[in-house]
């Protein structure tokens, strides 16, 4: 008697986004043998349940852990039903280790991706771990628990965490298991990758519920059910569907039948081994075994631990059955008592989906990798899975009750990220008669292992017996490895034997899989793959995949580089990890990540972390022995603020109660009865320090009812409301509206949740459910009114900063009338100079900062909103912008970096903060101003809170010594320690002036008796005259002493300790002076009266007036030196016409004099 399977109507599918498909024949054969089942397994059903109905035969058992369906009736009246195969799965295989936010460097989820599964019934649809992402095919109504929890064990979102799915963002076709074979044949046609079938017929014993029934077949055996390990119709007809959707990897449980039966019954109990029967033996599917649960992951063999009831092989001609392993031991998972049950089964049933949500991560993974549409062929995926599984069982290699060892999905998903740097993944047909070969190098690094599937034809089944030997392979295709003299072969079990130790002594003539280990390969030495057949092939070749590990290859090319991660966008402080993809084996690589931490690696496959929310960049340089690439990926990392998640409240009947109206000041909200209503879509705009004013309306029915009411913001925006402060209103038992108030807390910012609560008799909590009463959530978005500030500009250089974002950011539009007056504005990476016609600055904001020079002082009113207090700062100088209203005290400011401070300076004043000279005239910082910062490695200062909104400033007038005229302060300065108390000859009140060798003074000090700053001014770059020092100009000392009024030349001697140790003038140099001597005739000498013409002009200028002997140099204001000239005459010509329009200094330099002129190109 046979086993006939059943099918239904074909409903055609269609999975969008997947470029590949079955070929055209091949969707014709599918689709015509689709229809003949559908007909097939109606008539077969009818005749089923008229025989039930009329013997009184039940066509459905339920008992506590398992259900049945009846599906046919033979003519002996052999009945066959269907049964489902029950008893932190994803630890146990690795699969959590590529879920997003894992750590591991993935972030899989099967979003984008679809699974299929056949089971007992309709799957709940709108269960809350995966509403929306369930289609119900087949139209099946009836929900049923297994159904339900099989998918959630595949795609459950994790709203429990402990019942989060394997792929928890993707979607799922479903179909009860009525009419399978049919509609697997459709789906397939149609683009299926995987599907999940958690069932099978019961076969030997069986539990009904009150007593064990036997379904084999005495006169075939009356020891054993022949359908165990036979190779039937239906794992022909599973065979043929594979075949033909060469991409469709059929994914079953083993089933639960090993130790059935009564002790003592009339047929032996089943098992242990040859349990696995019908479809499961099929060659071209996936059949999964189970194992207990490993919370803490897999690290040895013997973690894997057998679960007591899953069904061992072998198949009866000796195929290794079950393919894999997976946990099936008391899985949590959704149920389908309501959306949201759950329930904790065990079985076979539970390991498949395991399996089969794992599996569609990596097919994710995969075209991910290789593009959109790129996916494995179902042999490959196996060969996959086989080859990247953990040994388990009591010996090396496979056995008849692992299978080929445990799933390992993270394993799985390196071994794809590793073929796109070495050819370890490839899909290859042999043709009749042809031999594939192919010779690798050994890295050394672990055993050299290679693995074959292939998709065999469908074999034919033999007259029904018991443990019939034929083999059911059809194109046998064989493995081996050598090298030298020297051969390896695959593994093989003996079926006559089934607990021994898998052998590799010769070939493998029953399986489509192979596996062939080298223990201990040679690093360095080549060995070749063979890939031949025996006899004939059927179709004139064969499709298989091969799958290796254990090699090494060499470039003969520099590299091509390119990068990739799955997790392009993310939410802020969030780890990624980068996967090198660069051909040709680099052996050096360097990254760049812009905006994360590290900022640099080393590393082949990195990992940084992103943690402020923007749009950065990502660059990799990969190096082998040939050369370097550089790929830079401009934009590619997204970073957003992390959601807010907050737990769910309502009530569960509104129709006698319900919340009628909210005010909150001048906002009104009228709403109907409902247990839960959602208005995050209204924002409530408020101050921070507004008062708020409120009423609250109960809606009754026939009769009022006492409520109370709560209100809760989420100030803190934690996801929760169960922080201090966060309980604003909470009132007595009521019939009426209450009323009452709050105050917005002044630190209140950004956009919130305000949950506001009616319960009936009670006080409510935030979260959870209640009988009756309601719910309404609010957004609250917290606007502070705008800060603004009047800052006086004064007249000539100062430093310029904004306290606040701005709310114009151009230059135009925030200087306004004001712009008509600015000289220069300009910082190390902008400049806005109208008289030139240039701007480069794209915007301005708190962070900005830069040197200023107004033709005439002026009032500018700005308003904005509060920035970051926290700036971060480079090595070496920087522009210290003030993002505060406050003047704030700038040792407390730097008491954090103090030992990283090496000076604080304003501009265009003499006021200095020089830890290391102990000079801190400067002591506070003034909004609206900016200064010059220098720390010796990079830091982060955080300016202090400050509750003021508003500022005004004024002019202070540098308060420098009047003894003789100082040239105007600029923003270009060298600033010089003078200590009275340690300087011989030098009393308070005394002033030092330096002097340009023209005999301007560019800078004075009036002494003190402590360590004062004597600032020297540089020459003004926006001036056609030079005034005050050019870059290297020396440096003459005058003495007043105020006791005599004596007035005096002097030379000092600068501190070897401090940086300058000349007296040359250095834009932002820093001496000190440790002696001083005191000459009283002045002997320095001047130039003669040198001309230069004409003067602008269009780059050629005559110098007249030499004595013969100066060098004649040209410099950019900024010091660079563009040419040099020895006239060694009277007057020479001096030729610029090369050089661009601007400003240029002409040094004249003799053995005692010096003189620096202005010259002009126009």
């Amino acid at each position: 008697m046979n086993k006939l399977l059943f099918v239904a109507t074909a409903i055609l599918l269609i999975i969008p986004g997947l470029l590949f498909s079955q070929t055209a024949a091949n969707r014709a054969v599918l689709q015509t043998f689709s229809a003949e089942k559908d007909a097939d397994f109606t008539n077969q059903k009818n005749i089923a349940t008229q025989y039930a109905l009329r013997n009184n035969i039940p066509l459905t058992i339920q008992t506590g852990t398992t259900f049945m369906e009846l599906m046919q009736v033979d003519a002996d009246g052999q009945l066959y039903y269907y049964t489902t195969h029950n008893a932190n799965s994803a630890k146990t295989t690795s699969t959590n280790k590529v879920h997003p936010a894992a750590g591991f460097g993935f972030a899989l989820d099967g979003a984008g991706m679809t699974v299929h599964e056949w089971d007992a019934g309709a799957v709940l649809a709108n269960h809350q771990e995966y509403s929306g992402r369930v289609t119900q095919v087949d139209n099946a109504y009836s929900t049923h628990y297994h159904a339900t929890h099989v998918a959630g064990t595949m795609i459950a979102s994790g709203v429990q965490s402990a019942a989060k799915g394997m792929a928890p963002a993707a979607h799922l076709n479903a179909y009860d298991w009525n009419n399978d074979e049919s509609e697997m044949a459709a789906a397939g046609a149609n683009g299926a990758l995987v599907s999940n079938h958690s069932y099978g017929y019961a076969n030997g014993w069986s539990w009904n519920g009150s007593s064990w029934v036997w379904y084999g077949d005495p006169t075939i055996s009356t020891t054993e059910d022949y359908s165990f390990g036979f190779y039937d119709s239906q794992a022909q007809d599973w065979d043929f569907i594979a075949h033909n959707a060469p991409y469709y990897l059929i994914v079953k449980s083993a089933g639960n039948d090993r130790g059935d039966g009564p002790t003592g019954g009339t047929y032996p109990q089943d098992g242990p081994y040859d349990c696995i029967g019908n479809a499961g033996v099929a060659k071209n599917i996936l059949t999964v075994g189970a194992v207990n649960d490993i919370t803490s992951g897999y690290s040895q063999p013997s973690d894997v631990v057998m679960s007591s009831f899953s069904s061992w092989g072998p198949a009866d001609d000796g195929r290794v059955k079950p393919d894999i392993v997976a946990n099936g031991v008391s899985l949590y998972s959704s149920d389908d008592g309501g959306n949201s049950s759950y329930a904790t089964l065990s079985g076979t049933s539970m390991s498949s989906p395991s399996a089969t949500g794992s599996l569609i991560l990596l097919q994710q993974h995969y075209q991910a990798m290789h593009g959109t549409g790129n996916l494995m062929k179902a042999a490959t995926l196996k060969a996959l899975v086989i080859h990247t599984a953990d040994e388990a069982g009591p010996d090396p290699g496979p056995d008849y009750m692992f299978g080929w060892g445990l799933l390992n999905t993270y394993k799985a998903t390196q071994k794809i990220t590793e073929s796109n740097s070495l050819d370890v993944i490839n899909e290859y047909n042999l043709t009749n008669g042809s031999t594939y070969t192919r010779t690798v190098q050994a890295s050394g690094d672990g055993p050299l292992v290679v693995t074959i599937v292939w998709t065999d034809v469908p074999g034919t089944p033999v007259a029904q017996q018991l443990d019939p030997p034929d083999p059911m392979i059809v194109n046998d295709l064989d493995l081996r490895v050598t090298r030298n003299s020297s051969t390896w072969y695959p593994w093989k079990l003996n079926p006559n034997n089934p607990s021994a130790a898998a052998t590799r002594a010769g070939k493998n003539y029953v399986d489509n899989v192979e596996n062939l280990i080298i223990d201990n390969p040679i690093a360095g030495q080549s060995y070749t793959i063979v890939v031949d057949h025996a006899g004939v092939l059927s179709g004139g070749s064969q499709p298989f995949s091969m799958i290796v590990s254990g090699i090494t290859q060499q470039p003969t090319a520099p590299p091509v580089v390119d990068f990739y991660t799955p997790n392009t966008t993310v939410f802020a402080g969030a780890d990624v990890q980068f996967t090198d993809l660069s051909t040709q084996f680099p052996n050096t690589w360097s990254w760049t990540f812009q905006g994360a931490l590290p900022a640099t690696s080393a590393q082949r496959n990195p990992i940084a972390v992103f943690n402020t929310p923007g749009t950065y960049d990502v660059s990799l340089t990969a190096s082998n022995a040939l050369g370097s690439d550089t790929e830079t990926k401009i934009g590619y990392i997204t970073v957003v603020e992390m959601p807010i998640t907050y737990c769910t409240s309502s009530g569960n009947n509104s129709s006698s109660e319900w919340i009628s109206q909210t005010q909150f000041n001048d906002f009104s909200n009228p709403s109907g009865a409902a247990g839960y209503t959602d208005f995050t879509n209204l924002v409530l705009n408020w101050e921070p320090g507004e008062t708020i004013n409120f009423t609250l309306t109960p809606g009754f029915g026939w009769f009022t009812y006492t409520e109370y009411w709560r209100i809760w913001i989420d100030y803190n925006k934690d996801g929760d409301f169960v922080d201090n402060g966060e309980l604003v209103f909470t009132s007595a038992g009521s019939k009426q509206p209450v009323s009452g108030s709050f105050v917005v807390p002044t630190t209140a910012t950004g956009t919130t949740r305000m949950r506001v609560t009616m319960k009936y008799n009670g006080a409510p909590d935030p979260c959870g459910t209640f009988n009756y009463g309601e719910v309404e959530d609010y957004s609250v978005h917290f606007v502070a009114p705008p800060l603004s500030a009047t800052i006086d500009l004064p007249e000539g250089w100062s430093g310029f900063s904004l306290p606040f974002e701005p709310e114009q950011t151009t230059i135009d539009d925030m200087f306004g009338a004001a712009a008509n007056n600015i000289i220069i504005l300009q910082n190390y990476n902008s400049i806005y100079w109208p008289a030139m016609q240039i701007n480069t600055f794209t915007g301005w904001d708190a962070a900005t900062a830069g040197q200023l020079k107004m033709a005439q002082s002026h009032q500018l009113t700005l308003q904005g909103t509060a920035s970051s207090r926290t700036l971060t700062f480079d090595a070496g100088w920087n522009y210290l912008p003030v993002t505060s209203l406050c003047n704030v005290n700038l040792t407390e400011l730097l008491t954090p970096v103090m030992d990283k401070v090496v000076m604080v300076k304003s501009i265009g004043d003499i006021l200095v903060f020089w830890p290391d000279a102990s000079v801190y005239t400067l002591q506070v910082l003034q909004p609206g101003k900016a200064y010059f910062v220098n720390f010796d490695m990079p830091v982060s200062i955080t300016f202090p809170e400050c509750p003021a909104k508003s500022l005004k400033t004024q002019i202070l007038a540098p308060d420098t010594p009047q003894r003789w005229p100082i040239v105007s302060p600029t923003a270009v300065s060298h600033t010089i320690r003078v200590d009275a108390s340690v300087v011989d000859g030098l009393e308070p009140g005394d002033i030092l002036g330096a002097f340009t060798t023209s005999g301007q003074c560019a800078g004075a000090v009036t002494l003190t008796g402590s360590a004062d700053a004597l600032v020297l001014w540089g020459d003004d770059a926006a001036t056609t005259a030079k005034e005050g020092f050019a870059v290297d100009e020396t440096i003459t000392f005058r003495h007043y002493a105020a006791a005599t009024g004596q007035e005096q030349t002097c030379e000092v001697v600068f501190d070897e300790m401090f940086p300058q140790k000349h007296p040359h003038f250095i834009a932002n140099g820093m001496s000190a002076i440790n002696a001083i001597d005191f000459i009283t005739t002045i002997n320095a000498g001047k130039a003669t009266s040198i001309s230069v013409s004409p003067n602008p002009s269009s780059g050629v200028f005559n110098i007249q007036n030499l004595n013969g002997n100066e060098t004649v140099e040209v410099s950019r204001l900024d010091g660079t030196t563009i040419t040099t000239l020895l006239p060694q005459a009277t007057s020479c010509k001096l030729d610029l016409s090369r050089q661009a329009a601007g400003i240029y200094l002409l040094k004249i330099t003799s053995e005692r004099s010096f003189q620096a002129i202005k010259i002009i190109i126009r």
